[in-house]
């Protein structure tokens, strides 16, 4: 069994619009793409399509994806609980986790593979 965890490139997370409206999804050196708002260790972020084409190309198959941090996470950590309240952002994190973790809009994603 193979699980990864990566930043994700989906559409439609608060980060992307974010970063679509500021003019924030850049190029990266190998053409999948980063969000300017990433940290510099970030090189790029694929999207599901590109996680299970390049995983497939290796001999590994994706079977399943959930995704994370699709809204309160991102509004918690940018904001001043983060440094107030550390529990109450695992709290939001969790929250956001149980609503939305089948919707393939979040901005990181969990995915589980086994060798084919």
């Amino acid at each position: 069994m193979v699980i990864i965890s990566t930043p994700c490139a989906n559409k439609y997370s608060l980060e992307w619009c974010q970063n679509r409206l500021t003019g924030g999804l850049q190029p990266s050196f190998d053409g999948y793409g980063r969000f300017s708002t990433d940290e510099p260790a970030h090189l790029r972020r694929l999207n599901d399509d590109h996680l299970k084409s390049l995983f497939s190309q290796t001999g590994i198959d994706i079977y399943k994806i959930y995704h994370r941090a699709h809204l309160f996470e991102t509004i918690v950590r940018k904001g001043r609980t983060f440094r107030l309240l550390p529990f109450a952002c695992v709290w939001f994190g969790m929250l956001d986790w149980h609503l939305f973790k089948h919707f393939p809009n979040g901005s990181t994603m969990i995915a589980l593979g086994k060798k084919g």
